[in-house]
């Protein structure tokens, strides 16, 4: 079986050889793509993912994801039990208008959005 939800990003790592797969069900799914199967399942985030990135710049076994809990986490490709770090907060609070409802309400509630879109792993010694 693949994902139990919506796949949300998809991403290529530089040697072309696997494919990682950001997912509703709160996993990214890691596939070798030679052999066809899937060969990793790392399931660290508490809520949908939303993107994944890979080192390209290093081309080390490190990625990156991004989640609707509002953290980046950094993963080890050889040690999916683990997370290499976890950045809580990572995603800035947003205010998004209330959630819309079939019949007419007057909510003056504001709700707050902590969610990533894309991540991006760069090579930050570019920027020093």
């Amino acid at each position: 079986a693949a994902h139990a939800n919506a796949i949300f990003d998809v991403q290529w790592s530089s040697s072309g050889t696997q494919l990682a797969a950001a997912s509703g069900d709160q996993t990214i799914s890691l596939w070798d793509v030679s052999h066809e199967r899937r060969a990793t399942v790392f399931a660290h985030h508490k809520c949908t993912v939303k993107s994944v990135a890979f080192d390209t710049v290093g081309g080390s076994d490190l990625m990156v994801s991004g989640g609707r809990d509002g953290q980046a986490i950094v993963y080890d490709k050889r040690a999916p039990d683990a997370a290499v770090a976890v950045i809580a907060d990572a995603a800035a609070n947003f205010a998004a208008p209330p959630p819309r409802r079939r019949r007419r309400l007057s909510v003056s509630k504001t709700h707050f959005v902590r969610t990533f879109l894309c991540v991006l792993y760069s090579n930050l010694a570019f920027f020093s």
